[in-house]
């Protein structure tokens, strides 16, 4: 069983709700926020679901954690995963000719051996991508704001550490099953 814990969020940012802004052609801002949940919850729910939809158990809940040992419950399966969101932010800028979109992501994503209750490996990923436009689409946003966040999560198993540490503590659990 994968545990995929709610993201801590270390952005700079005063307000953590914040997942942008929308800048029009006269200079003025308006944030955007996100509605549903909160950052740190929406990319533990995006990283949950990447590993659900490629064939993992996943555990139902999605915990805090502090990213410590100690604070790691043995309750939560074979492997754990959280971390930090270092910058999660969509820029919407507006002039007379078009809208430009930009979204960049970075995580600092931490693996940890559940029943060992220690931490096995920390990676960064870092994902951006950029779209223009002729006109300024809410939807928009958030939709490039997701494929960047979903890029970074893809990344995680280009790294042949993860694949092969997910690989290992996952079929730990297989393996001790059939006994």
């Amino acid at each position: 069983v994968i545990t995929v814990a709610t993201f801590n969020d270390e952005r700079s940012a005063p307000d953590h709700s914040a997942i942008g802004k929308r800048v029009k052609s006269d200079g003025s801002e308006i944030k955007a926020v996100s509605q549903l949940m909160q950052p740190g919850q929406a990319v533990a729910a995006v990283m949950k679901d990447f590993f659900y939809k490629h064939g993992y158990t996943v555990y139902g809940g999605i915990p805090e954690w502090d990213l410590s040992e100690r604070a790691i419950d043995s309750r939560w399966g074979m492997l754990l995963i959280g971390g930090e969101i270092e910058d999660l932010s969509v820029v919407c800028t507006s002039n007379f000719a078009d809208v430009q979109y930009e979204a960049t992501v970075r995580l600092r994503v931490v693996f940890a051996d559940v029943q060992r209750k220690k931490i096995l490996y920390t990676r960064t990923l870092e994902s951006s991508s950029t779209y223009r436009h002729v006109r300024f689409q809410k939807e928009r946003m958030e939709q490039e704001l997701n494929a960047a966040l979903s890029t970074a999560v893809e990344k995680m198993f280009e790294d042949d550490k993860v694949a092969r540490l997910i690989e290992e503590m996952t079929s730990i659990r297989s393996e001790s099953i059939k006994y």
